[in-house]
């Protein structure tokens, strides 16, 4: 139990009934926000799929977030390179001249 609240097994030993009991109190109280957020997310994705339903349905998602979805292509490079730092993935750049419309 107490390793599965995320502490370290040698750090059990060291502690007193109280914390304990707090610490388990924290974990279980973290496991019900997690839980409670999962079920928001599944309400408000059927509410979502709902609004489908209608004659008019859904409007584009950068309506509902306020912004533009696009990315330029700098920073899509730069998730990649982010992604890959400590591996030994290559990022082979093709010039946006070179690549063809159909694939």
């Amino acid at each position: 139990m107490w390793c599965e609240a995320g502490h370290e097994p040698d750090s059990f030993w060291r502690q007193t009934p109280r914390f304990f009991a707090l610490a388990m109190r924290a974990a279980r109280a973290r496991n019900k926000a997690k839980a409670d957020l999962a079920t928001a997310t599944a309400y408000q994705a059927a509410a979502f799929n709902a609004l489908t339903k209608v004659k008019s349905g859904l409007k584009p998602l950068r309506h509902y977030l306020g912004e533009a979805l696009e990315q330029k292509p700098e920073d899509m490079l730069a998730v990649l390179r982010d992604i890959g730092k400590d591996t030994d993935m290559r990022i082979r750049h093709i010039p946006a001249e070179e690549v063809r419309a159909d694939g």
